[in-house]
């Protein structure tokens, strides 16, 4: 079909199409470009016939037809078991058995569609029993009636298999199409997306696609490049992932803290871990709203409700370190050496307190700016809360 132009389809309409059934109402294809040409769309226009043209890459769109040819194939290959040698010169009984035979949903053939009447099925009357060979012409047509008798009953009987494989095969795996919604986000499979890279993984196209519109129950239409058909079937397309695992969840809105007595103060989620460091206990606090982690003294922690719940879970905080490899790997250990400024919420110094540089004679040394001595005192006031106070020395 590829090398088939417009014009050539456009003369196939007019042998086979026309001069049999007249105009039709409307036309169903797939968008190769022999129907997607300006000619075609322009004939079509003049001649007020509506073009329906199929979802890209996907068949089924135009289902009925699609189903037929399957119907088709499983008949054939069916029936080339019966008679494997001459199953080319039986096609004319197939087709009509195919066309003769009752559908389903209408109780109508396509014969009878067309024509207005039912064909009564061939059947040999008042046969004779041949013997030996050939040897006159009467034998002779009796023979190919019978044969051709023959051949209708089993091109019968495999348009009832073949619907009954049909109809198991389908039902096999199928399952309810996702309902999509306009805003959704879907990964688009790429088999059809042609691409110059070697791995379609690596693809630029390879991305979150947003749902626009929902033309039909079963189609999409996607924010996809320019140069791709929008429209998708839903088999070609997969929700994606919006909502993060409770592991990627990351709360840092960090809210600011509670004044208190004209004190600031910081809520604490959670009590993660301790350890020892050195002659000191620590433990790993998760503040609220502040996605850091910080260590502290478990000192400044006693009679703080997260820290009755953490040795309700994992025992005494002196010695129990609770899930320490989970928050102490290497990876933590070499990213703590890197950072230099301690994590979690940190007091605000006084900008006025900072020394200003002091003038550098070639004679003198770089001056030492004077150090101030600050600490810091975390206090508990209230149950989950712990008091940030910068006091002088």
């Amino acid at each position: 079909m590829t090398s088939i132009t417009a014009d050539a389809v456009a003369e196939a309409f007019l042998t086979h199409v026309y001069m049999h059934h007249g105009l039709p109402l409307a036309i169903t294809s797939d968008r190769g470009p022999q129907f997607v040409n300006g000619f075609w769309a322009r004939l079509c226009e003049l001649l007020h016939i509506q073009r329906r043209l199929s979802t890209a890459f996907h068949p089924q769109s135009d289902g009925s037809t699609e189903r037929a040819n399957q119907e088709v194939e499983r008949v054939l290959r069916v029936f080339t078991s019966y008679a494997q040698d001459d199953w080319g010169s039986l096609l004319p009984v197939v087709a009509m058995a195919i066309n003769n035979r009752e559908a389903t949903s209408t109780g109508l053939s396509p014969f009878f569609f067309t024509h207005g009447y039912h064909i009564d099925p061939v059947a040999l009357q008042d046969a004779k029993e041949i013997d030996g060979e050939l040897q006159v012409p009467e034998q002779a047509g009796e023979a190919f009636v019978k044969r051709l008798e023959e051949a209708t009953n089993w091109a019968q009987a495999a348009l009832a298999v073949a619907q009954d494989q049909q109809q198991e095969q389908a039902n096999r795996n199928r399952q309810a199409a996702p309902v999509y919604r306009t805003g959704d986000k879907v990964w688009l499979n790429l088999k059809n997306i042609r691409t110059e890279r070697w791995s379609k993984k690596l693809d630029w196209t390879h991305a979150k696609y947003t749902v626009v519109e929902v033309p039909t129950p079963l189609t999409v239409r996607l924010d996809v490049p320019t140069g791709i058909h929008p429209v998708f079937h839903v088999e070609l397309v997969r929700p994606a992932a919006t909502d993060p695992l409770p592991s990627q969840v990351v709360d840092d809105t960090q809210p600011p803290p509670i004044k208190v007595d004209g004190h600031s103060e910081w809520q604490i989620d959670e009590i993660l871990a301790a350890k020892t460091q050195g002659r000191t206990r620590i433990a790993l606090v998760k503040w609220t709203g502040y996605a850091e982690l910080t260590w502290h003294n478990i000192r400044v922690l006693q009679d703080c409700s997260a820290l009755d719940d953490y040795e309700q879970k994992y025992g005494d905080v002196r010695t129990n370190n609770g899930p320490l490899h989970l928050y102490d790997g290497p990876s933590q250990r070499k990213s703590r050496r890197k950072s230099k400024r301690k994590p979690g919420p940190q007091p605000k110094s006084d900008p006025q307190s900072k020394s200003k540089p002091q003038r550098k004679l070639p004679h003198q040394s770089k001056p030492q700016p004077k150090r101030q001595s600050q600490r810091t005192s975390l206090r508990r006031t209230r149950a989950g809360a712990i008091r940030l106070q910068l006091l002088s020395p």
